[in-house]
Order: structure tokens, then sequence, then C-alpha cells
């Protein structure tokens, strides 16, 4: 036989084999040997095992889902019908704006700058009942601010960055010196750093 003849009854072999392939169960349901062998029926167990996976995780998740209503959610929704109340929420008093002063104070000098220097209005946004202890501790709030500025260089305070970490800083400052009181903002009206 050539080389020829051969390559020809090759695929027809294959041909055959593709045909009992497809044809692999009888009318009666039982499964033809040569399907067992070519894995027709070992991918169809592997598929209802994925079915039944699945059937399974589902009804895990939707059982946990249930028991977590009844134990510990489901409780909770009952004292929210019955009236007890869960949590309190504190809404905000009224907002108000209070200027500081013009405030220029002398930085820690660097070799390119001798005296370089900070002017700014602050303003400050707090509620209305905290207003009355601001400007009791006003002083305080003014020297705090002072001398953190006096260890500050002008690149320290230049630029977006600088801006954030002063506006940070007064912040905190102001926060610990009207305590328990707290502020809101830190508004910069004008800014000037030389």
């Amino acid at each position: 036989m050539s080389d020829d003849e051969q390559a020809t009854e090759e695929p027809s072999a294959e041909g055959e084999a593709g045909a009992v392939e497809e044809g692999a169960e009888d009318t009666d349901g039982a499964a033809d040997p040569e399907a067992v062998e070519s894995g027709g029926l070992v991918s169809t167990l592997r598929d209802k095992l994925k079915i039944i996976i699945a059937g399974v995780m589902t009804l895990a998740i939707i059982g946990g889902g249930v028991y977590g209503f009844m134990s510990g959610a489901g409780e909770a929704i009952s004292n929210s019908l019955s009236g007890t109340p869960i949590a309190t929420l504190k809404l905000p008093g009224v907002t108000v704006f209070h200027e500081l002063p013009l405030m220029t104070v002398d930085l820690k000098p660097s070799k390119v700058r001798k005296r370089p220097f900070i002017r700014f209005i602050m303003t400050i946004e707090l509620e209305e009942k905290d207003l009355p202890t601001l400007i009791a501790r006003q002083v305080q709030v003014l020297d705090a601010a002072q001398t953190f500025l006096r260890t500050q260089t002008v690149k320290d305070l230049t630029g977006d960055a600088g801006t954030k970490k002063l506006r940070v800083k007064m912040t905190d400052i102001l926060n610990i010196a009207i305590s328990p009181s707290r502020i809101s903002a830190v508004l910069f009206k004008e800014i000037l750093v030389r």
C-alpha cells in the first residue's frame, strides 16, 4: 500500500469512531461501551455533579441567611417595630462662622530666607453653642497657633500640601484649645507666605 492510500484510510477510521460517539447511547438508555471509553459518560456525570454541588451551595446560603435572620437580625427588627429605640442620632446645631484677627508670625529662618513670615486671616466654622467657648479661649488659640507656626519653614507651608497641613494643624490646635467643644472647619480668608 502506498503512503497516499494510508493517509486516506486513517480519516475514514476516525470518522467511524466519531459516528459511534454521537450515537453512544442506545434507545433503552444504556451506555455504549465505546462511549464510556471515549469520555462521553464521564463528561455527563461531571455536568450533573456540578449542578448538584451548585444546588447544595445555594441551599446552604439560603439556610445561613434564614438562621442569621432568625437569631440576630429578627430581634433588631422586632425591637424597632415595638418602639424600643436601637440608636439615637444627634443632629448638628446651627453653624456659625467666627473670624479670628489678622495674624502675622515669623517663620523659622532658612539659608535662602533670613526673615520669612506668614500673614493670614482665619475663619472658624463651628456650632453656635460652642462660640462662647472659642471667644473665651481666643488668646490661648492664638498663642498655640503662633507657637506652631514659629517651628515651620516657608517650604513647609507653600503650595497645596502646605495649605492642607496648615489647615489640619490649626483644626487640631483649635479642638484642643476649646475642648470638649469641637470646630467643623478652618477656612482661610487671606494667606500670604514670604
